[in-house]
């Protein structure tokens, strides 16, 4: 743990008023669900699990439930995110972006449509409407009781779930997928996922003073590299300016470029050696695909971790098929095909661990878990 960090004093606060009343009606629909049990959260140790994300352990790869835990509650909610960490997952990631007040929400899609009871772009709404006139719907369209929980309201319920005792931060990893505007979207360039990365390093600066707890410890805020200044010096200064630089992590998506020579590699080449950059999450779309097989070997050889996403064959979108061309999402082990389109591997969880992947995030987190399990890839023991 840092200098910063090394006062915070002990214990949990509770939650805010605000989300006590939602982890009211979260635990009555997740009991009625079956979704989770009442034994407490599996503890680890949030700085252990941050350094295996930063280089790998043996035996030991790390999962994040993607969205948190889903098929039984709305996704992106403080009751998927309670019902990963029930289950026992070291990392939950969320997605995050900005409405029309510039506060961060919890929510994957840019228009509400498929997700709540309202419809259009989040970024054409405003807090006070959110709150007071949208619920959640589950993934059949039945309209829950929930509304969606903002940023602030995620880190008060991790606040909640993070102890500190004798210099040892205990929780899980919550790592922060800061979603970029549709192209077609009028407030696209107040919404950036670089303005939700400013926007949501303010909120978790403002909770560290209010819960004094070291959440920095333990908060990855992941975004695209195109999304992500090249030159680092910017980026800092930024980020100084929002008051919430020392407390940054952060991890950048790599996507591929035919020419070597986009945003990823610039990116990966500024800030590889940079403390804060926790890792660069390389997509890798097809076997042998150039530059994206170029960065996983260059983070292997720096003995960096590699970060994956596994999809299956359904996502919480119902989207069946990663680019409606070629290989649906159903087995485990990679297939062949025999036309001359590239296959997409991406569905594949023995793919992703052939090519060096040591941080998977899934949407089916139980399954991998039992999937890494099985094979002597879940050794807990060495982030507890």
């Amino acid at each position: 743990m840092t200098d910063r960090h090394e006062a915070a004093p002990p214990g949990n606060r509770r939650p805010a008023p605000r989300l006590r009343r939602r982890l009211g009606l979260v635990a009555g629909l997740a009991a009625g669900a079956g979704l989770w049990s009442s034994t407490a959260a599996a503890e680890f140790d949030v700085e252990k699990v941050v350094a295996a994300a930063r280089s790998p352990k043996p035996d030991l790869v790390l999962l994040s439930a993607h969205r948190g835990l889903w098929r039984d509650a709305p996704e992106n909610t403080i009751t998927a995110m309670d019902a990963a960490v029930r289950a026992g997952f070291e990392s939950v990631e969320i997605d995050v972006r900005l409405n029309g007040s510039g506060t961060p929400w919890l929510m994957h899609d840019f228009v509400l449509d498929r997700l709540t009871t309202a419809t259009g772009y989040l970024s054409s709404w405003q807090d006070e409407a959110l709150s007071e006139l949208v619920r959640l719907r589950q993934r059949d369209g039945t309209v829950t009781e929930l509304g969606l929980n903002t940023f602030a309201e995620a880190l008060d319920y991790y606040a909640s779930e993070m102890t500190v005792e004798d210099g040892r931060v205990g929780g899980f990893v919550l790592v922060v997928d800061l979603k970029s505007p549709a192209s077609s979207d009028p407030n696209g360039a107040n919404t950036s996922a670089y303005a939700a990365l400013k926007a949501s390093c303010r909120v978790l600066a403002d909770k560290i003073a209010s819960t004094g707890k070291p959440l920095g410890d333990g908060v990855i805020f992941k975004l695209k590299a195109r999304e992500i200044p090249t030159a680092p010096e910017v980026l800092e200064a930024d980020l100084k300016a929002a008051g919430c630089f020392d407390d940054l992590l952060l991890m950048a998506v790599l996507h591929p470029d035919p020419r070597n020579a986009g945003p990823g590699q610039k990116v990966l080449q500024a800030y590889f050696d940079k403390p804060y950059m926790v890792g660069f999450e390389a997509v890798l779309e097809y076997v042998g695909q150039p530059n994206a097989t170029q960065w996983i070997a260059a983070l292997k050889a720096a003995d960096r971790t590699v970060p994956g996403f596994p999809s299956w064959n359904e996502y919480p979108e119902g989207v069946a098929s990663s680019d409606g061309l070629c290989c649906v999402y159903r087995a485990t082990e990679p297939t062949q095909v025999t036309d001359r389109r590239p296959l997409d591997y991406s569905g594949s969880f023995l793919f992703h661990l052939q090519v060096g992947a040591n941080w998977l995030t899934a949407d089916t987190a139980p399954f991998l878990n039992d999937y890494l399990a099985a094979r002597g890839l879940r050794d807990l023991d060495q982030i507890r």
